[in-house]
C-alpha cells in the first residue's frame, strides 16, 4: 500500500520513523523530524 512505498523514500530522505500502532506500523518521529525542516 501506499505505507509499503513511503517508508523507504522517508527514509531515503532520513526522515526519522518510529514504529507505531497505526495502519501503517510506523510514524515519522516529529520530535526528531523538525530539525531537519
Amino acid at each position: 500500500g501506499l505505507a509499503d512505498e513511503a517508508r523507504p523514500r522517508y527514509e531515503a530522505e532520513g526522515t526519522p520513523l518510529v514504529d507505531a500502532p497505526t495502519d501503517a506500523g510506523y510514524r515519522v518521529d516529529l520530535e526528531a523530524a523538525r530539525w531537519f525542516p
